[in-house]
C-alpha cells in the first residue's frame, strides 16, 4: 500500500523549486485576494488555520487582511518558500510542519475557520487518514466554526477520463500536467521541460491521489459531527453541479 505522507512529501520536495512558477503565485495574488475577501465577509472570521498551505498563498492573503493565521504543511521545502513570501509581503504567520492527520499534536488553539484548499484532501489515500484529518478539523474549530474544503470535482474527472490537464509555459520552463487512471487511484504527473541553449531537459514528478466525491466527504463529515453543509462549484460561490463544476467546495459547520 502507498503511504499518503511519503508519496506526497516526495512529490512536493521534487517540485518545490518550480511550484510557484507552475501555479503562478505572484500573478494570482490580486485575484485570490478578491476571492478570499468575499469569504472573510461572508463568514466573518479573523483567525484561521490553513492546513496543507503549500507555499502560503491563502495564508498570506488572510494575514494581509489582518487575520491571525497559522499555516501548516507536511513539506519543509514548501514552508520555507511560504516563509520567504510572508517576509516579502510583510505579514506575520506561524508556520507548522505537520500533516493534517497529526496537526493536533502541534496546535491546541481553537479557530472560527479551518481551510483545506488547493486539492489537498485527495493526498489522503486511506480512509483512516481521511477520518483522522476531518476529526482534527472538527476538534480545532470553535463551536459553530466552519471548515472549508476545496478539491477538484472528481465525479467529472472520472467520467471524462481526460489525461491531459494543462500545458503551461513560464519563461524557459514548460509544465505538462497529466493523469494516469487506475482502479481506485489517480496518479498526478508533472513533466517539467527546461530549455537551455536550445536543448530541452526534462524531469517527471508524480504522486497518487484518491478521487473523493462529494458524497464520500459529506458522509465522513457527518459522522464526525459536522452539519449545515454548503456545496459550491468553485471559490466564487457558484452552485455545485456534479457533471460540470470544475471544483467541489464544501463548507461544514461544527455543532
Amino acid at each position: 500500500m502507498i503511504k499518503s505522507d511519503n508519496d506526497s512529501n516526495n512529490f512536493y520536495r521534487a517540485i518545490a523549486e518550480y511550484y510557484d512558477k507552475m501555479t503562478r503565485f505572484e500573478q494570482r495574488l490580486d485575484s485570490e485576494k478578491v476571492i478570499i475577501s468575499e469569504w472573510m465577509k461572508r463568514y466573518n472570521f479573523n483567525r484561521v488555520l490553513d492546513t496543507a498551505c503549500g507555499t502560503g498563498l491563502h495564508a498570506i492573503i488572510c494575514a494581509s487582511f489582518g487575520a491571525d493565521v497559522i499555516g501548516a504543511d507536511p513539506s519543509v521545502e514548501m514552508l520555507s518558500r511560504a516563509a520567504l513570501y510572508a517576509e516579502k509581503h510583510h505579514v506575520k504567520i506561524r508556520w507548522v510542519n505537520s500533516t493534517m492527520q497529526e496537526i493536533d499534536h502541534y496546535i491546541q488553539t481553537k479557530f472560527p475557520m479551518v481551510l483545506c484548499l488547493g486539492n489537498s484532501l485527495p493526498h489522503l489515500l486511506t480512509k483512516a487518514d481521511l477520518v483522522k484529518s476531518i476529526d482534527n478539523f472538527y476538534r480545532l474549530l470553535e463551536p459553530r466554526g466552519k471548515a472549508v474544503i476545496q478539491l477538484l470535482n472528481y465525479s467529472k474527472i472520472l467520467k471524462q477520463q481526460n489525461r491531459i490537464i494543462g500545458i503551461q509555459k513560464s519563461d524557459d520552463h514548460e509544465f505538462i500536467r497529466f493523469y494516469d487512471f487506475y482502479e481506485n487511484l489517480i496518479r498526478f504527473n508533472v513533466l517539467q521541460v527546461h530549455w537551455e541553449n536550445g536543448k530541452p531537459y526534462h524531469y517527471l514528478a508524480s504522486t497518487h491521489l484518491y478521487p473523493y466525491t462529494w458524497r464520500e466527504i459529506k458522509s465522513h463529515l457527518e459522522k464526525i459531527g459536522f452539519t449545515n453543509f454548503k456545496l459550491y462549484g468553485d471559490m466564487t460561490f457558484s452552485p455545485f453541479q456534479e457533471a460540470d463544476s470544475p471544483n467541489l467546495v464544501i463548507v461544514a459547520q461544527k455543532n
